[in-house]
């Protein structure tokens, strides 16, 4: 592939370029994979002797009953036996970053659920619970052989650290309906600026970060620039994040602004209870890479869904009179082919749409190969990792993310 040369603004460049600390945070990426991928070797390894043996682990060790609680709870231990040299990662999704409820989180130190912190009980315990809950003692709720002392030391700060490495998975949809992006309101974010809108009816830029959205009875509109192109065969654009998902390191109106790396995987979705699988990723669509900078958070999906690629065409959702107040003189049936969610089937239903949206929906069949054949490409599925916003990007929407410079990815 002909290499690409992003360009990055004056604020960018005050980033530290080293390569030296670029390679530190790829080999932090590859390390946390190669750190999961042991510890569960060694669980493994770990209850399988406790079920043959007595008494093995080397000195010094905890209590008996410690090592019986790290058993019964199936948590991960800490280990000093080297790290093996880093393996390409598989397709399948490394443990999350952060701790669940009822898992150790000595390691990871932070907490899925943003209402909880890591509270340590010893050297061989630490769990997740709600926020000032933990009272150094006994706890009532532990079961009666495991009924230990609590220290209470809380080993989480208020936010979980940045995530560097990659996240798999997850897949992703796409979704046009002229409104104004969430990220554009004011305070959204640790981004320079929200995200730029632009009028309905004139079609310029507004100044004013607080003009009502479109789809309220406003004036405020998603600008039609925001749409995907090609830079050198890589797509690049504008996503909302959807939040409510499982362990992916999206979290809400704090990804506003930031730039995310995907690339397109072989998996597909699986239907229940026939266990038969569908969509996925096209073929040819399968090594792919695109950048997307986030303007939109999405509190209403859950699951495995990440990203809802900003792309005409592709459904209008729940807000349908965006569109046509926009866009006088058309219905909402013309934005999305009269289906709401997926939007229109073909590359011919792009011509309903108005001029200005026309090549963004073009973009959605030819490069993404949206039901190229089979049924797929169909909320294809991808890993990600964030990045470093490129210009093409932030020249668009108007915003950079504060902390681009702690160390993220510029892709070259």
């Amino acid at each position: 592939m002909k290499p690409v040369h992003f360009q990055v603004s004056e604020t960018q460049q005050k980033l530290e370029r080293g390569s030296e600390t670029q390679q530190k945070f790829e080999r932090g990426s590859k390390f946390s994979w190669v750190w999961h991928q042991t510890a569960a070797k060694m669980k493994a390894e770990g209850a399988a002797r406790d079920r043959t043996t007595t008494s093995s682990a080397p000195a010094p060790a905890p209590p008996a009953s410690m090592q019986a609680e790290r058993v019964v709870r199936d948590k991960t231990t800490t280990s000093s036996a080297p790290t093996p040299a880093p393996t390409p990662a598989p397709t399948p999704a490394p443990p999350a970053y952060c701790s669940r409820i009822e898992e150790d989180c000595r390691a990871t130190k932070c907490c899925l659920d943003p209402d909880m912190r890591c509270y340590q009980k010893n050297q061989w315990w630490a769990e997740c619970l709600k926020k000032s809950s933990c009272v150094p003692g006994i706890r009532k709720q532990d079961p009666l052989k495991y009924r230990f002392n609590w220290s209470c030391t809380q080993l989480s700060g208020p936010t979980p650290p940045p995530f560097h490495g990659w996240t798999y998975g997850t897949w992703t949809t796409g979704y046009w309906d002229c409104c104004k992006p969430s990220c554009s309101w004011p305070h959204k974010g640790n981004q320079t600026r929200p995200v730029r809108t632009c009028h309905s009816k004139t079609g310029q830029q507004l100044l004013n970060t607080s003009e009502v959205s479109v789809c309220d009875g406003g004036i405020a509109a998603s600008c039609t620039s925001q749409q995907p192109f090609l830079l050198n065969g890589i797509g690049m654009g504008f996503a909302a994040a959807a939040v409510r998902g499982s362990s992916h390191h999206l979290t809400g109106d704090t990804n506003c602004g930031q730039c995310y790396e995907l690339v397109f995987t072989d998996q597909q979705h699986i239907a229940m209870p026939e266990n038969a699988t569908w969509g996925g990723s096209s073929p040819s669509l399968m090594g792919k890479r695109m950048i997307v900078q986030i303007t939109n958070i999405g509190e209403d999906v859950e699951g495995d869904h990440t990203f809802d690629i900003q792309i005409p065409g592709a459904g209008l959702g729940a807000r349908t009179s965006g569109c046509p107040t926009q866009f006088p003189g058309t219905v909402k049936d013309d934005f999305d082919c009269g289906q709401r969610y997926g939007g229109c089937d073909s590359i011919e239903g792009c011509s309903k749409l108005p001029h200005e949206l026309q090549a963004g929906c073009r973009w959605r069949y030819e490069w993404l190969e949206w039901l190229k054949k089979g049924g797929r490409t169909n909320n294809p599925f991808i890993r990600f990792r964030r990045v470093r916003c490129p210009l093409q990007l932030t020249e668009i929407s108007g915003s950079i993310p504060k902390d681009d410079a702690d160390g993220w990815t510029m892709l070259m």
